[in-house]
């Protein structure tokens, strides 16, 4: 008799404990975190490395230095390379820079206590990028110091009271034949010529170049590794030898008393 009880109080039992898991709830799944989406990138500001022309300057306020003084600058180049900055007679072999992007008026304003408008070149300009040029860890001194890119060809560098116009000055290659010779201005400030077909190279530093006011033609003299380089620009047009492609200017290279005459052109 105790048997039948005991045998009825676990079927009872067990038909408790299958109901309680038909009816128990599925267990919940983590409801994954939304992804936050991506933060808009900026484009990274244009890069000031390269070659600059000091094309014309504005006064807009009190400055220590003359119009006179200042329209001397023009026509220097403004090197801001990599491996070397040069400015004048100043150079630096460890330059660096850091840019950031501004709004125009508020930071001529605040840094130069201009009002908006008051300075010509950059109208039109709602923002600007602001380099600081540095020679190892120290704020570079002269010239270049603080370049105002307003695009990626045109800035301003503001210096002792008098804000340099610059524009962004191509490089230049040229080639010639019979025998094959090639001369590159580089960005790091020295102009490279290879001849006798490549085997030979000589770099020299590119100084300022004397301009023929009649002709226009351009002259750079530097002393090369072995002789001085001298490099005269025409702006009359050119063929090349052995292509016949047409090329906008006359180049004529002299280098250890031997003239290499061949086309040049700027690359942009």
């Amino acid at each position: 008799m105790m048997t039948r009880s005991i045998l009825g109080m676990m079927i009872v039992l067990g038909m408790y404990l299958a109901g309680c898991q038909r009816t128990s709830p599925p267990p919940e799944t983590a409801t994954p975190e939304p992804v936050p989406s991506a933060e808009p990138v900026e484009p990274p500001p244009p890069d000031v490395v390269g070659n600059w022309v000091i094309t014309g300057h504005r006064i807009p306020g009190t400055s220590a230095m003359s119009a006179a003084e200042a329209a001397a600058w023009h026509g220097r180049t403004v090197r801001l390379g990599r491996k070397v900055l040069v400015v004048g007679e100043k150079h630096c072999s460890t330059p660096d820079y850091h840019s950031h992007r501004v709004d125009t008026a508020t930071f001529l304003s605040t840094s130069y206590h201009l009002a908006p408008g008051s300075l010509e070149p950059a109208r039109g300009h709602a923002t600007a990028i602001v380099t600081e040029a540095f020679c190892g860890e120290r704020p570079w001194s002269g010239l270049g110091a603080v370049m105002i890119g307003l695009d990626g060809n045109h800035a301003l560098a503001p210096w002792d009271g008098v804000f340099f116009e610059l524009t962004r000055a191509a490089a230049f290659r040229a080639i010639g034949q019979e025998p094959g010779w090639s001369l590159d201005f580089r960005d790091d400030g020295t102009m490279q010529f290879q001849y006798a077909y490549g085997e030979s190279t000589t770099t020299a530093g590119i100084p300022r170049p004397t301009v023929d006011s009649s002709t226009k033609a351009r002259t750079w003299k530097s002393a090369g590794d072995v002789g001085d380089l001298v490099v005269l620009v025409e702006p009359t047009a050119c063929s090349d030898a052995m292509s016949g492609l047409p090329f906008e200017t006359t180049v004529t290279v002299t280098y250890r008393g031997t003239s290499y005459r061949g086309c040049g052109w700027e690359i942009p």
